[in-house]
C-alpha cells in the first residue's frame, strides 16, 4: 500500500528502541506482511532513515524469529503481501534490504576516510547523515555479519539488480572511494571491509560475480550491438547464458566457449575502481568451475576485463591473475 504505519513511522522519526520493540509486539505483522508500494518494508525503512544499528539488527532478529515460529508451526504466511520473503522485497528503486545495506556500510566507510584519501571520482558521493554518533568500526563489523546472515537466508537477493543494474556484490565495490590495486601488506581499512563484503557474496552466491550487471534496456543495445559484431568473426551458437562457440577448432578439435555477458560484470567493477589485488583474485575464484568472469565481454568494444585492466594500467600482479583464470582472453 500507500498508507503509513505506525512502525514505519516511528522508524522514520527516529524512535528509540524500546517504542519499536513495544509496536512490534503490539502487531509483528507490520514487519513482513506490510510493504510500502515505494518504500518497502520497515526494515528497508530502517536502513534508509538511518536508524541505528541497535534498531536495524532487532528488526532483523524478529525476521528470522518470526520466520523460525512459521516454519514451527507450519502455517502459510497467507497474510503477506507478497509470495517473495521480505529478503527479496524491492522498493522503488529495485533495491533489496542487501542494497540499503551495503550502501550503508559504503558511507560508513566514507565518513571514516580522511578527505585527503579520498579520490576526485568519488568525491561526489557525499556521506549520508548518521542519527547519534558517528559510524563506529564496531558498527560496520555489525552490518557485515547481517549481511552475512542474510544473504545465507536468501542467496537470491545477490543475483537481484536495482535502478541502475547493480546487484549488491557490485554496489560494495563501486560505492566506496577509489583503490590503489593494494597488495596484501598495504591495504587499508576500506580495502579490507570490501574484501570482507566480497567473500560473504561470493561464498554464498559465486556466480553473482559472473552477472552483467547492465540493466535490461541498456543491455538489449549492447547486447544486439555487441553479438552482431561478433558474428561476424565465426559464431555459431550463442545461449541464453552467453555462452559463445566459435567455429574454430584447436588441436584437440574441441569448439572454444568464449563467455560473452555483453556487459560490465563484478570483475569490470573491481578493476575500475582499483580494487585490492586480493579482493580481484576473490572474485576470480569465486567459482572455480567456471571462467565466465575472466573471459566476458564487458563493454561495446567487445573488451574482456584483461584490456581493461591494461587501459587503467592494472599492476603486473593484476594482469598475471586474468590471464591465468582467463587465458582465452588474450
Amino acid at each position: 500500500g500507500i498508507s503509513q504505519t505506525a512502525l514505519s513511522s516511528a522508524i522514520r522519526n527516529g524512535a528509540p528502541l524500546l517504542c519499536i520493540r513495544s509496536i512490534l509486539r503490539a502487531n509483528p505483522d507490520a514487519l513482513v506482511a506490510v510493504r510500502h508500494a515505494r518504500r518497502g518494508s520497515a526494515l528497508h525503512e530502517a536502513i534508509r532513515s538511518k536508524a541505528t544499528i541497535d534498531v536495524i539488527s532487532f528488526l532483523v532478529d524478529e525476521v528470522f524469529c518470526l520466520g523460525e515460529a512459521q516454519k514451527k508451526s507450519g502455517a502459510k504466511n497467507s497474510t503477506s503481501s507478497s509470495s517473495v520473503p521480505i529478503w527479496g522485497q524491492v522498493d522503488d528503486s529495485n533495491r533489496t534490504i542487501l542494497h540499503l545495506l551495503v550502501g550503508r556500510i559504503c558511507s560508513a566507510i566514507v565518513k571514516m576516510t580522511p578527505r585527503s584519501n579520498i579520490s576526485s571520482v568519488a568525491n561526489f558521493r557525499s556521506p549520508s547523515h548518521f542519527r547519534g554518533s558517528e559510524p563506529t568500526k564496531e558498527d560496520i563489523d555489525q552490518m557485515l555479519e547481517i549481511c552475512d546472515r542474510i544473504a545465507n537466508a536468501y542467496p537470491e537477493s545477490l543475483s537481484l539488480i536495482d535502478i541502475d543494474g547493480n546487484n549488491p556484490l557490485t554496489m560494495a565495490l563501486i560505492n566506496p572511494p577509489l583503490g590503489n590495486f593494494a597488495q596484501k601488506d598495504s591495504r587499508s581499512y576500506v580495502d579490507r571491509t570490501i574484501e570482507r563484503l566480497v567473500s560473504i557474496f561470493c561464498d554464498c552466491r559465486p556466480d553473482a560475480a559472473e552477472q552483467s550487471i547492465t540493466p535490461n534496456q541498456i543491455m538489449g543495445i549492447m547486447s544486439g550491438a555487441s553479438i552482431q559484431t561478433v558474428a561476424k568473426s565465426g559464431v555459431r551458437h550463442i545461449n541464453r547464458q552467453h555462452q559463445v562457440v566459435t567455429s574454430e577448432e584447436d588441436d584437440n578439435e574441441e569448439k572454444k566457449n568464449i563467455s560473452v555477458n555483453v556487459g560490465p560484470n563484478a570483475l569490470y567493477a573491481a578493476i575500475m575502481y582499483h580494487r585490492s589485488v586480493d579482493t580481484i583474485e576473490r572474485l576470480l575464484r569465486a567459482n572455480p568451475a567456471s571462467n565466465r568472469a575472466a573471459n566476458a565481454i564487458v563493454t561495446q568494444q567487445l573488451e574482456t576485463p584483461l584490456h581493461v585492466a591494461v587501459t587503467v594500467r592494472a599492476p603486473v600482479d593484476v594482469i598475471r591473475l586474468l590471464l591465468a583464470h582467463g587465458p582465452e582472453a588474450v
